[in-house]
């Protein structure tokens, strides 16, 4: 078997070097530090290390490049990125519906009828247009919200024979309330990462873009 050739730095290598051209970069000479500050200084390097390791699609592009250096990699990780990040999402949608003591699926729903208005009903097959399922699974859903006395039916207007749905006040509540600790953890998501709003308008301009083209 053929030795693999040297592909460049290593990932401590190459993170070492990014660490010594950021404090390298402001062109002054450095300063004493005390060691307080030195201590401050060695977190924000470590977690810069941390954000920067290879994370699982990292490993399977790295993998695929080694295997298949004819074949570019990077745009099928992209979209895994995308894909994990919905994933973590999805558990946060998860926690704040057992927050909420009902299902995901559930808490769709009662999203769905809150954004239409507090005091509006939709028929079913609105709901389930708008949330991309099957009518079985709204009408499993319905059930469920029932039950929990989340839902009532209301009469249409028009037509006298067709059920709409609506939210309770207890309905709304949870709905409301779910919807706050959402954004809530989307904001220190974002927070967090260091991530502007202008650039979050450009990842969002890029990915209207790249589904408009799907």
């Amino acid at each position: 078997m053929t030795a693999r050739r040297d592909r460049g730095l290593t990932f401590d290598a190459a993170v070492k070097e990014l660490l010594r051209w950021a404090a390298d970069d402001s062109g002054v000479a450095p300063k004493r530090e005390s060691p307080a500050a030195r201590r401050s200084a060695a977190e924000r390097a470590t977690r810069m290390t941390e954000q920067l390791k290879p994370n699982r699609v990292d490993a399977i592009s790295q993998a695929w490049a080694l295997e298949r250096p004819d074949v570019d990699f990077w745009l099928a990780g992209f979209f895994l990125r995308i894909e994990y990040a919905h994933v973590l999402h999805d558990r946060r949608l998860q926690q704040a519906a057992n927050d909420s003591g009902t299902s995901v699926g559930d808490l769709h729903l009662l999203l769905a009828l809150r954004r239409n208005g507090p005091d509006s009903a939709m028929r079913p097959t609105d709901l389930y247009r708008a949330l991309l399922v099957t009518s079985g699974a709204i009408t499993k859903r319905l059930d469920s919200l029932r039950g929990q006395k989340l839902i009532e039916r209301a009469a249409a207007e028009d037509d006298r024979r067709s059920e709409l749905v609506k939210l309770t006040k207890r309905g709304q509540a949870i709905a409301d309330t779910a919807m706050t600790r959402i954004t809530g953890s989307l904001e220190g998501i974002v927070k967090a990462s260091g991530v502007s709003r202008a650039e979050l308008r450009r990842v969002d301009d890029s990915f209207r873009r790249l589904i408009a083209a799907m």
